[in-house]
């Protein structure tokens, strides 16, 4: 099947992808002893990278990548920076003297214990001739790979049950499946998505122009070896120190990642309880991760109501953008934020399944674990004949692709959405309705795709899914339904108490006699409030209709904790004539001229329960 189950400490078995020619992020790492096969796995390692420089990749981007470029020489200049005196490069390559791989793996030479090295992007593992010809250095390469098999592996091939790899979390789990991983991470952030094991540069879609050029120079100039770039929307029109200032930290942050890594499986090597799994590194907070990808020039003000995040975001800002640190404002009003700007009302609307339209129409919004049905509705705005209805049945249609728009970023709908739109004669009014949703669904961030309608009115939408929709996130199932989003009928209830008394009269040794209301058996019936008024409503009511029809007698109760549908039914017994003491009896004490008279009286004496006080 092309994946492996991965244990990362979930509940749910978390599935993971396998690409047989990118090699994942094992720890230990695969070790070699001797030098020999080290300098043959060095070379082999980027020619095969060079090989596979036209493998396509899966991108799963925030903004939509419609440009992937690849190098085209692998063998790249190196960067003056201050690391360069540690690595000087000489004519003959020595690869113990070059000790990095890409992506920070290792190697073990000889009997030395290996020591994980994070590749640094300036410099590179790859020999660059300087004073011969860089030719005679490719053919040197070339003649490694035809003499040399390794090339061919599977790089899959060393991972086994029980190896410890680092993987990424790319979707949440959501209903029975378990969490989705990758076993090539990517790191997100303003500016930039720094990918793994990939060698390509991607620049946002809704970049063009000039600016599409100068970003896709800065970006090969600033690609650290090993790795591949994201140009992300919001880095059109920043300086080249802003967003290498950002990069550094997106590469400082994956070292921290494979350090982390390397710990934990030493840990794990020695024995430590509860080393792996282990979380490498946590994605930031909602708050500062709208702020990362929403919060930018085109917005006004931010208003956050706690001073903590408040400083959190100004801190943030302070880092990313001084210039937008001025419009975060502090509410300090006595109303409540939410009731301020009326957040509430949204949040509630989110729950319901029916979203009314401004010209009477409606959405009916369900929500599945493999698709999301939405139904247009015309109400009163459906009245009309020939041509007038059919403008009419338009006008819904077009105000429903608004919201539907709206509903699915408010939701934050994903997955697999099926639209029935209300049924239009004309075709040119279809692609009026296909291009209003295309139209509006624009403004989402996530990758959304539209088709056309069908002759049945039917419209498919797809929108990535990275976790659960908001109605998942906010609401759990319900105790009452079982998730069904219905509630069974009084009726059918009440015919299941009727099954349940019968089968209890069917296991009692002894038959009463139907003849003889005194030999009926008894039995206490306890159901919800709901229930009880159903069975106690009317003259002729449905527990007197119960009892005299299965020659029973019911005590009924009330049970404050059940749910609707949920009721007891236990044959009665006399608590008290268990409970209670036997009374004590006892003859009066009379004068000796009074007994004769009195001397059959007797009286009976209960014992009598002190209440207890606070008083002393």
């Amino acid at each position: 099947m092309g994946g492996a189950f991965v244990n990362i400490g979930s509940s749910r078995p978390s599935l993971m992808d396998i690409k047989q020619n990118r090699e994942p992020f094992i720890f230990p790492p695969f070790r070699r002893t001797k030098k020999s096969e080290a300098n043959n796995y060095m070379l082999d390692e980027h020619v095969t990278a060079h090989e596979n420089e036209h493998v396509s990749l899966d991108y799963e981007a925030t903004d939509d990548v419609i440009e992937i470029s690849s190098q085209n020489d692998y063998v790249k200049s190196m960067h003056n920076d201050d690391d360069d005196d540690e690595h000087d490069i000489e004519d003959e390559f020595d690869v113990s003297d070059v000790k990095e791989n890409m992506n920070g793996g290792i190697l073990d030479y000889g009997e030395v214990e290996a020591d994980f090295l994070e590749g640094e992007s300036e410099t590179s593992a790859v020999p660059v001739a300087i004073n011969g010809s860089s030719n005679s250095q490719m053919s040197h390469l070339q003649n490694k790979k035809d003499t040399n098999t390794v090339t061919n592996e599977n790089k899959w091939a060393r991972v086994q049950k029980g190896t410890k790899v680092i993987v990424q979390v790319v979707k949440e789990g959501l209903g029975s499946k378990g969490p989705t991983l990758t076993a090539y991470p990517k790191l997100k952030s303003r500016f930039w998505i720094l990918l793994t094991r990939c060698d390509r540069i991607g620049i946002s879609k809704k970049i063009g122009g000039v600016e599409r050029t100068r970003l896709k120079v800065i970006a090969k100039t600033l690609q650290p070896l090993g790795f591949g770039l994201t140009v992300r929307t919001v880095a059109a029109g920043h300086s080249l120190e802003e967003l290498q200032k950002d990069l550094e930290g997106l590469v400082s942050t994956w070292k921290n990642i494979t350090e982390h890594a390397k710990s934990a499986a030493l840990a794990a090597d020695e024995g430590v309880e509860g080393a792996i799994p282990v979380i490498l590194h946590r994605a930031m907070g909602q708050t500062l991760s709208v702020v990362q990808d929403y919060f930018n020039e085109t917005v006004e003000k931010m208003v956050v109501d706690s001073p903590r995040t408040y400083h959190e975001v100004s801190n943030y800002l302070q880092e990313i953008a001084p210039d937008l640190c001025d419009r975060v404002e502090l509410y300090n009003k006595r109303v409540p934020l939410f009731d301020e700007f009326n957040i509430e009302e949204e949040i509630n609307n989110m729950l319901s399944k029916r979203v009314p339209l401004a010209n009477g129409g409606s959405l009916v919004i369900e929500q599945t674990e493999a698709l999301v049905s939405i139904d247009v509705n015309g109400g009163h705005g459906m009245f009309g004949h020939g041509n007038s209805q059919e403008k009419a049945i338009l006008e819904v249609n077009l105000a429903a692709a608004k919201q539907i728009a709206r509903e699915l970023r408010l939701r934050d709908i994903g997955g697999i959405i099926v639209v029935d739109f209300i049924d239009m004669a004309d075709d040119s009014n279809k692609r009026l309705v296909y291009e209003e949703v295309k139209k509006a669904v624009e403004r989402d961030r996530s990758m959304v795709k539209v088709s056309e309608l069908s002759r049945h009115g039917l419209m498919e939408i797809t929108r990535k899914r990275v976790r659960p929709s908001v109605t998942f996130m906010i609401s759990e199932p319900c105790a009452c339904c079982h998730a069904t989003g219905r509630v069974e009928a009084l009726e059918t209830s009440f015919s299941k108490i009727e099954q349940e008394i019968s089968r209890l009269l069917a296991m009692m040794e002894e038959r009463p006699d139907p003849g003889n209301p005194k030999s009926w058996p008894k039995f206490i019936l306890r159901v919800d409030h709901h229930m009880c008024e159903y069975l106690t409503s009317g003259k002729r009511t449905r527990l007197a209709f119960l009892s005299s029809s299965l020659k029973v007698w019911i005590l009924l109760k009330v049970a404050r904790g059940f749910t609707r549908g949920a009721f007891e039914v236990k044959p009665f017994v006399d608590e008290k004539a268990h409970k209670d003491p036997p009374p004590v009896t006892i003859s009066m004490l009379r004068s000796s001229e009074g007994r004769a008279n009195n001397s059959g009286r007797k009286v009976t004496l209960f014992p009598v329960k002190k209440w207890k006080t606070g008083r002393k």
